[in-house]
């Protein structure tokens, strides 16, 4: 009864600290749901992600497979969990918020169950979970919505762990199994997990007890050798994560040239920013979210990082027999930061917060076993660790909440930067970008000068200064900065959109078309780029080229209302009626106030409804002409009396049944007027007259819906009908 009563106590405590670790998480990060996105990387996986707001499409589905221009990684799993929030929040941040609260108070409790499983100590495992869950350095991890990608590879890194003691327990291909999906889901949201299947090795060394020290040379060499050989799918996989990691983002420049930072800068930096890491561990102020990389680090500090990580590798090597937790710990900080600490650079940043989101453990792993075993002998041990555990939770929790707190705008996060930091020209950049948002154009530009001063030739930056200049009427100054951005940076999609856009709305349109036009092949899915590009070749007496242009601005934004406006006025200069009717009455769908557009349109009516009056006439005299019957038909049409059109195209068909042109009309009109599979059937009928290889009617009658782009006719057929009004 003894023993049940005692089992039965520690199950409550587990679902006790359980329910605590879950109420004290939500409660320090609740603020996080009032919180706006941040023009820091969220406009890239979120806000200005066209693919991502799509949702679930085959479209957008094969994006996230393949791009890794997003932050110039390839993470397929984090854009899906995106595109899921996008489709339940839309543009409330607060939901993305939470979601990536979520899966941290699930990674914490994983962490606390996994270690509880393999140790059996249920308050070091505990204590590990807690600081987790709450150190300040895990904020930027789980307050910004573009870092879902590091709680969500956490995730499937627990699960992965959680598979791995299952498999180390019953073993079996099944239980392997598991773990080879998590890791593969793992890597799918961020390929920093490729350290995963060397943290498995030590967790076989400590806690796990797969490998005994004290076991003969022969017999240790063999346990390790059959445990690398267990591991070698996890490695094979690592290897190609890293590889594609590394392709990647080349392509996106993300990885900068070992010319410009020498391995004589990395190495300094990386042994510094290990210190930094293990101290702001210890004592976490002066967090920012984003550390400027250092243009000098004195001799004296990277001797003292170089000894001091030395010693400490020393400490834990030399008593690694008899603590193995701290070797392990150790092994796990240094090694799963490798990824990330700078010894191929990744990025401008010097170190980053979000990139200890799992390496802590590793430390905490060390505090939690290691601080009972420093005081076993002590008098009311238990008091003294209980009260130094919460004092540390307690204060934890209230640095943590006050640096939350600098998350929950641009402003804010950015001024915050700047104050902890030095020469922080990144952060003085993006609070010039949220100040400018904001309408305050002086105080963005002081902030753009200040962020120029200490970073010469950054493209962005000249580029956000021209236009910031440009609307304070700065015009010459400001086509100066521009021309320097495109200048630094000829690649860049914004930089050649907003000069092209610059020099449109200032009337040189000549200069305007190919920024646009370099800008439209950089990135084709730019509808706005695409208009601008139309605009400026019309005004330039493009027309053709225009047309092209203000079609794919269409495609892309159906409800573009100045692009139909456009494509109607295009028409109408080529003396298209019809078409510039249509798009009119489109432009008026999505701006009924428009006065303007309502008169045009009238005008139109009045013209076909003339049009009309003279072909009926004309087939007064000649009844059986079916080219009048056509152009009357499409007349009707395009007046929108669909059962008068319907009439003449029938009369067609049924003095020709072999009438492509009638056929292919029919399915035209039934498909304006929403009867998709009528026009389906009537294009089946076409296709069987023509006897040529054409599309399926289930590939017509997604084209008639939007879904696909219509395939142009084969050469066989013939074109019969008249030319467009």
């Amino acid at each position: 009864m003894v023993g049940y009563a005692k089992k039965i106590n520690e199950k409550q405590v587990f679902i006790i600290i359980t329910v605590c670790l879950i109420l004290v998480t939500a409660a320090i990060y609740w603020q996080v749901q009032g919180f706006d996105f941040v023009n820091y990387d969220d406009g890239d996986y979120v806000t200005d992600n066209p693919n991502v707001q799509k949702g679930f499409t085959v479209q957008s589905i094969i994006w996230a497979m393949t791009t890794g221009k997003v932050s110039s990684n390839w993470h397929p799993l984090t854009l899906f969990s995106h595109m899921l929030d996008w489709q339940m929040y839309g543009e409330w941040a607060g939901g993305h918020h939470l979601t990536n609260l979520f899966f941290h108070i699930i990674n914490a409790l994983l962490l606390f169950f996994i270690f509880k499983t393999m140790t059996g100590n249920i308050w070091q495992s505990a204590f590990v979970a807690a600081i987790f869950a709450i150190h300040p350095l895990h904020v930027q991890s789980v307050a910004w919505v573009s870092e879902r990608k590091d709680v969500l590879s956490a995730f499937f890194w627990m699960l992965t762990m959680w598979a791995y003691v299952r498999y180390v327990r019953h073993r079996g291909w099944a239980a392997y199994a598991w773990v080879l999906v998590f890791f593969i889901l793992g890597l799918m949201s961020k390929p920093m997990v490729v350290t995963l299947p060397f943290v498995l090795l030590l967790l076989d060394y400590w806690p796990l007890n797969r490998i005994q020290l004290t076991d003969s040379a022969s017999n240790l060499k063999v346990k390790i050798i059959g445990l690398l050989q267990e591991k070698i799918p996890l490695f094979v996989l690592s290897a190609i994560s890293a590889g594609v990691t590394l392709y990647v983002q080349q392509q996106g420049g993300a990885v900068k040239s070992f010319d410009a930072v020498p391995l004589a800068e990395r190495l300094p930096n990386m042994l510094i920013s290990y210190m930094n890491y293990i101290i702001k561990t210890i004592y976490p102020v002066k967090l920012a979210a984003f550390y400027p990389y250092p243009d000098m680090l004195p001799w004296w500090k990277v001797t003292a990082a170089l000894v001091t990580l030395t010693l400490l590798t020393g400490v834990a090597i030399r008593i690694m027999h008899r603590n193995p937790y701290v070797i392990v710990g150790w092994l796990w900080f240094i090694g799963t930061l490798v990824p990330v600490i700078g010894l191929i650079q990744v990025g401008i940043q010097s170190m980053a917060d979000r990139y200890m989101y799992l390496p802590i453990v590793g430390l905490l792993i060390i505090v939690a076993w290691g601080i009972p075993e420093l005081i076993f002998n002590w008098c009311y041990k238990r008091f003294w660790l209980g009260m130094t555990a919460i004092t540390a939770i307690i204060i934890l929790s209230f640095v943590t909440w006050e640096q939350i707190g600098y998350w929950r705008n641009s402003i804010a996060l950015f001024t915050h930067a700047i104050n902890v930091t030095e020469n922080n020209s990144v952060a003085h950049y993006n609070l010039g970008v949220a100040l400018a948002g904001k309408g305050k154009t002086n105080q963005a530009i002081s902030h753009y000068q200040t962020s120029l001063a200490m970073t010469p030739n950054q493209a962005d930056v000249f580029m956000s200064l021209g236009l910031a200049l440009d609307e304070q009427g700065d015009v010459d100054q400001a086509l100066d900065y521009l021309q320097k951005s495109v200048l630094l940076d000829p690649k860049s999609d914004k930089g050649q959109y907003n000069l092209g856009t610059f020099l449109f709305q200032k009337g040189r349109f000549d200069l305007a078309i190919p920024h646009l036009k370099k800008a439209v092949t950089l990135k084709p899915d730019n509808d706005q780029a695409q208009f601008n590009l139309a605009n400026s070749l019309f005004q330039n007496k493009q027309h053709e080229a225009a047309l092209i242009h203000v079609q794919k601005a269409i495609y892309l934004n159906p409800e573009h209302e100045k692009a139909h406006q456009l494509a109607g006025t295009i028409s109408l200069k080529q003396k298209k009626i019809g078409k510039a009717l249509a798009s009119f009455r489109k432009a008026l769908l999505y701006s009924p106030e428009k006065e303007d557009i309502r008169q045009l349109v009238g005008q139109l009516t009045a013209k076909l409804t003339v049009i009309e009056q003279q072909l009926v006439k004309e087939m007064e005299k000649d009844p059986d002409n079916p080219g009048l019957r056509k152009q009357l038909g499409k007349t009707y049409q395009m007046l929108d009396l669909n059962d008068k059109a319907l009439e003449q195209f029938e009369w067609i068909i049924k003095r020709n049944p072999e009438s492509i042109d009638a056929f292919y009309d029919l399915a035209t009109l039934h498909a304006d007027m929403g009867r998709f599979e009528t026009a389906a059937a009537f294009m089946q009928q076409a296709i069987h007259c023509n006897r040529a290889t054409l599309p399926m009617p289930t590939i017509w009658l997604a084209s008639m819906r939007g879904e696909i782009k219509q395939p142009r006719p084969c050469h066989g057929w013939k074109k019969h009908w008249t030319k467009d009004m």
